[in-house]
């Protein structure tokens, strides 16, 4: 009984561990998928969207869930106007200088959250209408976990009609895979990089005001995630949802079992050891021919 308790109580763990981690690496993989390059502005993006959320909730009582739907024609106009501005221009004559860009960008960002937010902690989490534990099967859960877990579904599902099911999402995945022939049929590549950077700043935002409902924020809230976003990137080959879900069950199910046998601390190298791994064996992702 006790051994059906703890198998229960970690599968539980793997699943919302799992689906966390998928939410918080859309808008990296679909970014990455199409720029060729690691967007270390992604961080900066989490960090945007929960100091949104955070905002709208302690001055007008909006809740995260909402604000993360007021978020999506903002964080798009900011993240299409970033490419069509800054990189848009970088991204033809070098990708080093794209890169040193994108993270110039995200200091700037984090720099200004010092300045207005401080570098303390702020906490909405245990003042939502839905904090509080529920049981399952026995097991405590916090119901914040069960609304990230929605959240993850009905991001995933959305995320995967738009890719897959819409002119628009062929026209992207068409310029991830082959940029010269996508333009040889007609598609304006330079639009579909902008329009798919803005998308990708929508569900890093997202997750970003999403999170506020579990984490506490402060300038560096993004960062944490974002490392862990390259790790499950990697693993999935830069182009595939499905590859992303996968990858972050992956990362979710050895984490969850080696939470039992390692500190907290050395979960990380665990990870990061995995992607050592997979650099060296099959550096083109696991998900990808």
């Amino acid at each position: 009984m006790l051994v059906d308790g703890l198998i229960y109580s970690l599968f539980l763990h793997f699943i919302f561990l799992s689906s966390t981690y998928a939410l918080m690496t859309y808008g990296m993989a679909l970014i990455c998928g199409i720029m060729r390059i690691i967007n270390v502005l992604h961080a900066g993006f989490i960090m945007f969207g929960g100091y949104f959320a955070y905002t709208l909730f302690i001055y007008f009582g909006i809740d995260p869930l909402l604000s993360s739907i007021i978020l999506i024609p903002i964080a798009f106009i900011l993240g299409f106007s970033i490419h069509r501005v800054l990189l848009a221009r970088l991204a033809s004559i070098s990708m080093q200088m794209t890169l040193l860009l994108l993270f110039a960008i995200w200091l700037i960002a984090q720099n200004l959250a010092l300045l207005v937010f401080t570098a303390d902690p702020r906490m909405i989490a245990s003042r939502l209408p839905y904090a509080f534990e529920i049981y399952l099967g026995g097991v405590s859960i916090s119901f914040q976990r069960i609304v990230l877990l929605a959240s993850f579904i009905l991001i995933s599902f959305s995320t995967y009609i738009l890719l897959n099911r819409t002119m628009l999402g062929k026209a992207i995945r068409g310029t991830s895979q082959d940029e010269e022939a996508a333009s040889y049929c007609g598609v304006n590549t330079k639009l579909i990089k902008d329009i798919a950077f803005g998308i990708g700043t929508v569900l890093a935002s997202m997750f970003g005001a999403l999170a506020t409902v579990l984490y506490p924020i402060d300038p560096f809230f993004g960062t944490v995630f974002q490392f862990k976003a390259f790790v499950i990137t990697v693993l999935a080959g830069m182009e595939s949802i499905i590859g992303v879900i996968v990858a972050s069950m992956m990362i979710g199910a050895i984490e969850s079992v080696a939470g039992f046998y390692l500190k907290f601390g050395l979960l990380d190298i665990v990870t990061y050891m995995l992607l050592l791994v997979i650099l060296i064996i099959r550096p083109q992702g696991l998900f990808k021919g």
